[in-house]
């Protein structure tokens, strides 16, 4: 009889210490467009091989440990990320993290009409346009007409060098003419 008090006990400790160590991980996005935080759905995590989504739509992420992941983002046209993946620390017990969308982003062509360039805060651009990283450097500059580039576009890398420049037709066609790549 005092084995079976003792093995009970041993299990129930380990059901506590387990539930007491569970990691989530929570992402939210802020649109600067209508300064709205939203939480994000599509992303994964992933560690090695393993890749981790969403297990509900609370947008909560369930890990197995603590330590350095990736964080992914599935559809990235409307996400500042540098490449398509990040690393992120996780830690113990709750994470969070949030993600900028971007004010600048290229139209999806049946989504927001048949034909059509950039939209800045879901307006075809017009003028001179700045799109920025989160560090406040420039991720991308140009001119727009009817949300085509006009002449030089040009991108950067989040240490504000020049990463590309993309040239334009100057009637507004949204016809490039060439590409010019740094490192």
């Amino acid at each position: 009889m005092k084995a079976i008090y003792l093995t009970t006990y041993f299990i129930v400790l380990n059901v506590a210490i387990a539930s007491g160590q569970q990691i989530k991980l929570n992402v939210v996005t802020f649109d600067p467009c209508k300064s709205l935080y939203e939480k994000e759905l599509l992303i994964e995590v992933t560690n090695g091989d393993k890749v981790f989504q969403a297990a509900d739509t609370t947008g909560t992420i369930y890990l197995p440990d603590p330590g350095t992941y990736k964080l992914k983002v599935l559809l990235n046209d409307y996400v500042t990320l540098v490449n398509s993946e990040v690393p992120i620390i996780i830690t113990k017990g709750q994470n969070y993290d949030t993600l900028t969308r971007t004010k600048i982003g290229l139209c999806l062509r049946g989504l927001h009409q048949p034909t059509c360039g950039y939209f800045c805060c879901d307006k075809l651009c017009e003028g001179y346009n700045v799109e920025y990283f989160s560090n406040g450097k420039k991720m991308m500059e140009g001119e727009f007409r009817n949300g085509y580039p006009i002449g030089q576009l040009i991108f950067y890398n989040p240490d504000g060098t020049k990463k590309e420049i993309h040239y334009y037709d100057k009637l507004g066609k949204g016809n490039l003419e060439k590409k010019e790549t740094f490192k």
